[in-house]
């Protein structure tokens, strides 16, 4: 998915979208710090082109989408602390 958003920007709101905000942000979580970079720059690029759906659901689940980036700030794989860093 990730690479999908990274060819076609306009298209990484919609890949969330399709697979709900839950479940990226649960991605966050995940011990791969791969996994953790692939989503957090898909959470990004979705952001630059965010479509209502994905406006909507940042506004339900403001407060889990920060906690995980949070956590991640602190991490100590620098690509997913840049990555993090990128989202504030």
């Amino acid at each position: 998915m990730a690479r999908l958003a990274r060819i076609s920007p306009s298209l990484a709101a919609q890949v969330v979208d399709k697979a709900g905000l839950d479940a990226v942000v649960e991605r966050l979580g995940d011990d791969n710090a791969r996994v953790q970079a692939a989503y957090l720059n898909l959470i990004n690029t979705a952001l630059l082109h965010p479509s209502q759906r994905l406006l909507k659901a940042l506004e339900i689940d403001v407060e889990k989408v920060l906690q995980q980036v949070c956590a991640l700030r602190k991490y100590k794989m620098t690509p997913c602390r840049l990555a993090a860093m990128r989202l504030f």
